[in-house]
């Protein structure tokens, strides 16, 4: 998307809506005999018909050229062809995050990445302070005597080296005090609690809460979360699915297919549901209540949920051959009939 450096996507004023030119950035590094890496400048203009015209598709031809420099030239413009027909419209879709338009959505996750700043500066704040709670600054109050026993004031040449720590004395005279004074903790709790929301509103945002599902949580309950927490990712997952469609429909209509014909369907879900036997059971249930559902349908439930890798014709036959194989009901595999054991006599045989 970066490398889109101009574009015409049709004048409104005259109801056209059409993609009348695309400028692409192709600027890349070009290796040269001396084994030197160059940067190459080269652009790729994409135009339909005349380039100071405005044209609806339909009505006039697809051009596109190269050039290495950002001098135009009508003349490098060639018709592209496919089995010696050209293209009435230039064959480029935008996606963006939401349609398929030219204008650039906002991110999708811009307010995220803004969160996502908020908790560095936050974080930069709170682990400022933790530093600053073991630097305390030590105060003495009354002057420090010398090794000799007189005042050592501040500007006196023969003042001593202060230290501190185990191993060090301090001496103050009569009266005097010493002591650590530090930054107050009082605003460490609110920083802290400010930050876990943030980086919880955070983990919403970017849909990574799915990993605290419940276990005893339902398919249908899970599914529904996951619409909610996903619906950045359906809003793209259906543009993408729009602008593919909209390109094969212009590649179909080159190679003289119809273009009717093709449909692009997104996977908008976004999680693994798992299909428990207790579900196919009632799958089963159902289906032998009067549900409208077929074996095949359920087959391909079980294909999509990995279940099972084998198409339902396959299935089907292994099954029967499986049956045919069996022993029947109440004998054994050679076909001899099940004795019973134990006293039947008494009541719970």
């Amino acid at each position: 998307a970066e490398s889109i450096n101009n574009w015409d996507d049709g004048s409104y004023t005259e109801d056209l809506s059409s993609l009348n030119l695309v400028v692409l950035n192709e600027t890349a590094f070009k290796r040269d005999d001396d084994f030197a890496w160059e940067l190459q400048e080269k652009y790729r203009v994409l135009q339909l018909g005349v380039l100071a015209e405005n044209e609806a598709e339909g009505t006039a031809t697809y051009l596109q050229g190269t050039f290495e420099s950002k001098v135009y030239a009508a003349a490098q413009m060639k018709a592209p062809t496919l089995r010696g027909s050209t293209l009435e419209q230039i064959p480029f879709v935008f996606i963006n995050s939401k349609d398929i338009v030219a204008a650039p959505d906002e991110p999708p996750l811009m307010g995220l990445g803004r969160l996502v700043l908020a908790i560095y500066r936050g974080e930069a704040d709170y682990r400022q302070n933790l530093y600053m709670q073991g630097q305390d600054t030590l105060v003495t109050i009354g002057g420090l005597l010398k090794q000799s026993g007189s005042l050592d004031a501040a500007t006196d040449e023969g003042a001593t080296t202060l230290r501190t720590g185990a191993g060090s004395r301090i001496d103050i005279e009569m009266g005097g005090d010493a002591k650590y004074i530090g930054v107050s903790s009082q605003g460490l709790a609110e920083q802290r609690a400010a930050l876990e929301n943030d980086k919880k509103q955070a983990e919403t945002k970017a849909g990574q809460m799915i990993s605290g599902a419940s276990n005893q949580e339902s398919g249908e309950a899970l599914r529904t979360r996951m619409a909610a927490q996903t619906a950045t990712l359906n809003q793209i997952a259906l543009a993408g699915a729009a602008g593919l469609e909209q390109i094969l429909k212009v590649v179909a209509t080159w190679m003289g297919a119809n273009p009717d014909e093709v449909k692009v369907t997104p996977n908008v879900e976004f999680a693994d549901f798992e299909l428990s036997g207790q579900e196919i059971v009632y799958l089963m249930t159902a289906r032998s209540m009067g549900a409208p559902l077929s074996k095949e349908s359920i087959h391909n439930l079980m294909v999509e949920r990995g279940i099972t890798k084998l198409d339902f014709e396959t299935e089907m036959d292994i099954i029967a051959e499986e049956d045919a194989g069996a022993a029947p009901l109440g004998t054994t595999a050679g076909g001899d009939p099940v004795l019973p054991t134990g006293d039947p006599l008494a009541e719970d045989e």
